[in-house]
């Protein structure tokens, strides 16, 4: 489950540094999420009010203000705000109460003490804490909250460790009382490292629109990078999917939990990463006696080797030259080889 907090979502305004590209793309990726998986994505309740309290409430002047200190901006103030409401809108509300329980709460500490906005603010992430950290012994449940310290840097994860515990509970649930608790808890500033905890693959097998085979190998490619000490950032933008590829897949026994499908998501994490171990990828040529590459539009087409044997499936795909982005556009048998238009 992710929980969305009012600090995470005016991150430009509370953060050091120049990170209204990051803010943009991550608001994105978390968009996208909610649309396309079924991982669960609350946000704070009242959480436009709960910023406006704060006096940061996320207007077209605040950000314009924000973006005009970073002269490498693409973004304007109206897209911002247009992205961070449409997230807003999307998703649910998360109440801090615990309604099923009489509870009585011991004192709480943190370590490191966090800097709230207000009392009001410091209220909130004692309930949120107490919460998260109960329904997790009672369901195993995984929590990942959003959230930045004032004057930290973008993308900051804080481990916290929160001590507290419970006098009195009723109904009895977790044993004798009292009991006491000393849990760690990630503030996360940084999608990417929520992201790698999760299985792109899982997202892939009930993936059937072009936006979700998306976010399955956006997914996956992060924890590829990861796991195999890729040092180059790769983005949503660095990667798309053409119109034919999904019924392509379906076909060739290449979509969701069918025959290829593992084989054919991890080839597309290598090719996407750019480390093509044990694949063969070439030049898709014109014809079988051309020496001469395909190009559409200026996109250059390429071919690799899925299976080699039985069908004998190929995976096609288009590289833009000059920044190298990637557009997935079919697979085929090799007898019927032929590469759809992006």
């Amino acid at each position: 489950m992710l929980i969305i907090n009012s600090e995470y979502l005016v991150a430009p305004l509370l953060c050091t540094g120049n990170c209204i590209g990051q803010y943009v793309e991550d608001l994105r990726i978390i968009n996208e999420i909610v649309v396309n998986s079924d991982i669960e994505v609350f946000k704070e309740l009242d959480i436009i009010s709960e910023m406006g309290k704060a006096n940061f409430y996320p207007s077209d002047s605040a950000f314009r203000k924000i973006i005009s200190q970073d002269k490498n901006s693409i973004h304007s103030a109206q897209d911002i705000v247009r992205i961070l409401y449409r997230l807003v809108n999307a998703v649910p509300e998360y109440n801090n109460n615990i309604d099923s329980y009489d509870i009585e709460w011991n004192t709480q500490s943190t370590v490191p003490a966090l800097s709230y906005l207000s009392e009001d603010r410091e209220l909130h992430y004692k309930n949120l804490f107490n919460k998260t950290i109960f329904n997790s012994l009672l369901s195993q449940e995984k929590y990942f909250i959003f959230s930045l310290q004032k004057n930290s840097l973008f993308s900051t994860n804080l481990k916290v460790a929160v001590e507290t515990g419970i006098i009195h509970l009723e109904p009895m649930a977790l044993g004798d009382m009292p009991i006491n608790f000393k849990e760690d808890v990630t503030l996360f500033g940084n999608v990417r490292d929520v992201i790698i905890k999760f299985s792109g693959y899982e997202i892939y097998k009930g993936a059937d629109s072009l936006q979700g085979l998306k976010l399955a190998f956006y997914f996956g490619v992060l924890n590829y990078s990861t796991t195999n000490n890729i040092n180059r950032s790769i983005s949503w933008g660095d990667f798309d999917i053409g119109e034919s590829f999904y019924d392509s897949l379906v076909v060739n026994q290449c979509a969701n939990s069918q025959k290829f499908s593992s084989l054919l998501y991890d080839m597309v994490l290598r090719i996407i990463c750019r480390k093509p171990e044990d694949i063969e990828v070439n030049p898709f040529r014109k014809s079988k006696d051309s020496k001469e590459q395909i190009v559409f539009e200026g996109l250059k087409g390429f071919r690799c080797h899925l299976t080699k044997h039985h069908e004998g499936l190929r995976l096609m795909f288009w590289v833009e030259p000059e920044t190298r982005r990637i557009i997935l556009a079919n697979v085929g048998a090799k007898m019927e080889e032929e590469i759809a238009k992006p």
